[in-house]
């Protein structure tokens, strides 16, 4: 369940999942940084605004806890089945 919905949106309605990915990386990576102002990427927008960058931290936030709860439930689902 994706709490944080409301506020990122708005990302997939310019970036694709992969440029999602890009500029969460170069956020957290200053080589990364570098590429991305030496291509003169429209992906610089995450470095410079403040309110993107929460925006793809709060997606990214999202998804990692997706993946734990879909963990979650697949450590129920086996501990279920080797109950029967």
């Amino acid at each position: 369940m994706m709490t944080n919905y409301t506020e990122y949106c708005d990302l997939f309605d310019t970036y694709t999942y992969s440029e999602l990915q890009e500029a969460y990386a170069a956020i957290h990576s200053h080589e990364l940084q570098e590429e991305l102002y030496e291509n003169e990427s429209p992906l610089l927008a995450f470095l410079i605004d403040t309110d993107l960058q929460e925006q793809l931290n709060l997606y990214f936030e999202d998804l990692r806890k997706d993946d734990l709860r879909k963990d979650d439930l697949r450590k129920d689902d086996l501990r279920k089945d080797e109950a029967c």
